[in-house]
Parts: C-alpha cells; sequence; structure tokens
C-alpha cells in the first residue's frame, strides 16, 4: 500500500512547550501566600492560616483560635465565576476536578471536624449539583480528596467551602491544604465516514488533566493501517482527492501536529499522551481524529480536549 501523502511521519508524544492551560482555577489554594489572599470568612467566625500542620510548603489553613470556647463553626470561601466558559458550560462538554488535603485532629474524645463542600450555582445562586467530603478521617493525620463530575448546563458559579467545628475549647483544630480546582472540555466534532467495521469511533478513556495521562480509545476498527492524527487546529480538508480508499464525504478535521501509528486488537486501539504538570501552561485545545488505510478507508469524528 502506498503511503498516504499526509500520514508521513509518528511519533508517540506531542511536544506542548509554549502551550498552556491553567491547571488552578482558585486563587492561593495552597495558602502559600501566608495570609487568606483569595478567601472570604462569610460567617465572620475566624479563620486564619498555620505553619505547624502543612502537607505541602509552608503554610495550611487553619481556623484557629476563634469565638468563644465551647461549640463553634468556620467557614472559608472562595467562589470561581464560569461565566466566559459558558458556551461550553451549556452544552455539556466541560468537566471539573476538585482535589487537595484535609486533616480532622481529635484529643481526648473531642474532634475538631474539618470537611470540605464544592457547589456548583447557577446565576441566581441556586446549587445545581454538589460534592462534601465529610469529616476528614482517620483523625490526626492529612487526608487527600479527588472529585470529577461534569458540569451540569446553568453553571455559573463554582463555590469552594472549608468548613470547621469543634465541639469544646477555644481553637478550631483543622487543616485544609494544596487544594486545586480545575475543568477541561471534551466533545466530538463532525460524523467520519464509514470503512468496513463501520465509522471509526473514538472514546474518552481516561481525562486530560495536566500532570496526568490524557487516553482515547478508538473502536469500530477493520484490521487495516490506523493512526492517530493529532494537532491544535481544526481544518475541513477532503481526502478523496488523494486517493486511498476514501470515499466522498471523508473529511481530515484536524491540522496535524504529529501522526501516531495504532496496533490495533480485535477492532480496538489506545492512545495516551502524558501532559505536563505546569501550572503556567495555558488554553491548550488538542484535536485527534483517528485515520483507518484499506480497501475502503475510513475517518472518525474529531475529538476535542481543552483545558481552561
Amino acid at each position: 500500500m502506498a503511503a498516504h501523502p499526509l500520514l508521513v511521519f509518528t511519533a508517540t508524544a506531542l511536544f506542548l512547550g509554549g502551550l498552556s492551560a491553567q491547571s488552578n482555577l482558585l486563587h492561593n489554594g495552597d495558602a502559600e501566600t501566608g495570609d487568606l489572599t483569595g478567601w472570604t470568612d462569610p460567617l465572620g467566625q475566624g479563620f486564619g492560616v498555620n505553619s505547624t500542620y502543612v502537607h505541602g510548603g509552608g503554610f495550611s489553613f487553619h481556623p484557629g483560635i476563634s469565638g468563644p470556647a465551647g461549640v463553634w463553626s468556620n467557614e472559608l470561601r472562595q467562589d470561581v465565576d464560569l461565566t466566559p466558559l459558558a458556551a461550553a458550560v451549556d452544552s455539556g462538554t466541560l468537566a471539573v476536578r476538585f482535589r487537595g488535603c484535609g486533616r480532622t485532629n481529635e484529643n481526648m474524645g473531642w474532634v475538631d471536624a474539618g470537611a470540605v463542600a464544592l457547589e456548583l450555582r447557577d446565576a441566581a445562586g441556586v446549587v445545581l449539583d454538589a460534592f462534601g467530603s465529610g469529616t476528614f478521617a482517620p483523625y490526626n493525620a492529612w487526608q487527600t480528596f479527588t472529585d470529577e463530575r461534569g458540569v451540569p448546563a446553568g453553571t455559573r458559579t463554582l463555590r469552594v467551602r472549608l468548613l470547621g467545628t469543634r465541639q469544646i475549647g477555644a481553637s478550631t483544630d483543622c487543616f485544609f491544604d494544596d487544594l486545586e480546582l480545575s475543568v477541561y472540555e471534551w466533545q466530538t466534532l463532525g460524523s467520519g465516514c464509514a470503512g468496513p467495521a463501520g465509522v471509526p469511533a473514538l472514546a474518552l478513556a481516561s481525562p486530560p488533566w495536566l500532570g496526568a495521562t490524557y487516553g482515547l480509545q478508538a473502536h469500530n476498527l477493520a484490521g487495516g493501517a490506523a493512526f492517530l492524527a493529532s494537532g491544535f487546529a481544526p481544518q475541513s480538508l477532503p481526502l478523496m482527492p488523494f486517493g486511498q480508499g476514501f470515499g466522498a464525504g471523508c473529511t481530515l478535521g484536524v491540522v496535524p501536529a504529529v501522526v501516531q501509528f495504532l496496533p490495533q486488537n480485535a477492532g480496538t486501539a489506545s492512545w495516551s499522551l502524558g501532559l505536563p504538570a505546569d501550572p503556567g501552561l495555558a488554553g491548550l485545545e488538542l484535536h485527534s481524529q483517528i485515520v483507518e488505510l484499506s480497501a475502503a478507508s475510513a475517518v472518525s469524528a474529531v475529538a476535542r480536549a481543552g483545558l481552561h
């Protein structure tokens, strides 16, 4: 089979230098400013930072000494505006990940309970969906949490709440550190064109979080030479004029920055890309498309992944 002129090189990873994505939407999520910059105390009942119990760096958030001795509640809050992403939110293509660390201290049976919450609110402040960690346990040790979920249409604000409650004493001794809130988009564009096994399809295997591995699974392959074309811009290039078995309606929807051969197993293939854990990256949008060469060549719809 002659090589297709568009499929002239292969690689196992993309060069991401110069592109970027905002990995943490929270300002001062790790308390490393040494104060409450970016956060508010909506109850006015006290919150601060501490350098004794930390998970990473030099500081963590700590309700500490506040209010009269006895039962007392503390809260620290930060709102993230999703209005600039309204189109993605309302199309159902946006997902959010909230992760971090918390610690509940216990002494002589008395528990200073620490917990976090994430609320997904509409423009009127109505909670459309929410995550709650519950009290961090086991006590007297740092616990990690991660929550991932789709962002409901109509969401305009992500509200992060740090919650502390004590039953006795004058200090609420629970702690919060290394808090991270990030979003990504993933969607398929176009319809592809069929080969011997139907229209090739791309499915999300693992989300494109910075510092993690973005993975795709290809289905409906027919045993031909399958390639994944990936790039940072869309296009609409008819493939029929190139021959190679492409029919009318077969279109390359990606400006290829790299093309990788994909070994198949029973009509499926896997692809993955390690994304740098670089908070300085911004605006990364990756387009990917399966191209399979055979007697009746086929292409999939385009998978578009975006981080903000």
